[in-house]
């Protein structure tokens, strides 16, 4: 028997004919669609709430959490993915390391993931990095394992949590892990509020600090002996800021850190020429021109 002239053999051939085509044609969209999303070079990490570019934060200094556990860029490939209009995204990407090493210090590079979703309200996104970052070595593997978290419950409140948690396969198990949590408030659309608090420690000599100790190993610039430590620190800072013109932003700002170390001397600010301290104030203040209007997505 035959339809449209065609016996049965014929219709199955053209309908998987047909059907390899179709398939061959999506995923050509969808190789097209990632590479215009991917990026290659160098780019700023996934990870974290806060930039390089303190202009784009809501402090005008960068937190404990992001100088201690985070990366700040990296060299390497990336492709992302949205999900149509579900909210999902994912990024996938082979980098040189944790740092922007250039050439790289090993063979072996690191992968960088992210799987996210978001809506009008809120969103999260869980963000890491896995692979080696010793010298001329590719046995001892490392990462960061980081989860953003943002609300927006009106027009002028917004919150974001963001946590670390990093390691290195080390003898000790180095490890390291921290906690910072932000809120805004516009009091108006041209003054608002930021408030940021974290906390941040290690074990075994992560964060790679030092404290003065009568049984240290090492002699310190002043000739007293050094040892290794870890250390807990925690801190919270306070920034105003208000737009003058659409284009011209002042910025004020008071940050409180504390430090205590545990097997050394907490000091560790520069307190006067006599010595150090276990905590500081720090008073700034930020005048930033953008040549986009605030708020303008040009």
């Amino acid at each position: 028997p035959t339809v449209f002239g065609m016996t049965e053999a014929e219709m199955a051939q053209l309908g998987v004919t047909w059907g390899v085509g179709l398939f061959i044609a999506l995923m050509l969209f969808v190789i097209y669609k990632t590479a215009r999303e991917s990026k290659a070079g160098r780019f700023g990490t996934t990870i974290g709430s806060e930039y390089a570019n303190d202009a784009l934060n809501w402090n005008i200094t960068q937190g404990s959490v992001y100088n201690l556990l985070e990366p700040l860029d990296h060299i390497g490939v990336t492709a992302e993915y949205a999900f149509g209009d579900s909210g999902f995204d994912a990024k996938l990407g082979a980098v040189n390391g944790y740092f922007a090493n250039d050439p790289n210090n090993n063979e072996s590079k690191s992968i960088l993931g992210h799987v996210g979703w978001e809506n009008d309200l809120m969103s999260i996104g869980l963000n890491g990095i896995w692979g080696n970052e010793e010298t001329a070595s590719s046995e001892n593997s490392s990462g960061v394992a980081n989860v953003l978290f943002t609300i927006d419950p009106t027009d002028r409140l917004s919150f974001w949590v963001n946590a670390d948690y990093n390691w290195i396969d080390l003898p000790g198990a180095p490890h390291a892990w921290g906690v910072a949590a932000a809120g805004r408030f516009a009091f108006t659309d041209r003054t608002s509020l930021a408030i940021r608090a974290e906390y941040a420690t290690d074990d075994d000599n992560f964060f790679g600090f030092v404290g003065f100790d009568p049984d240290g190993d090492s002699i310190g610039p002043d000739g007293r002996t050094l040892a290794l430590t870890d250390v807990r620190v925690w801190g919270v800072t306070a920034t105003l800021d208000h737009l003058l013109t659409d284009n011209l932003k002042i910025r004020g700002e008071v940050r409180y850190d504390d430090i205590s170390k545990k097997d050394t001397s907490d000091g560790e600010f520069f307190e006067n020429s006599n010595g150090f301290s276990d905590d500081q104030v720090v008073i700034g203040a930020e005048v930033i021109y953008n040549f986009n209007a605030w708020g303008s997505d040009e």
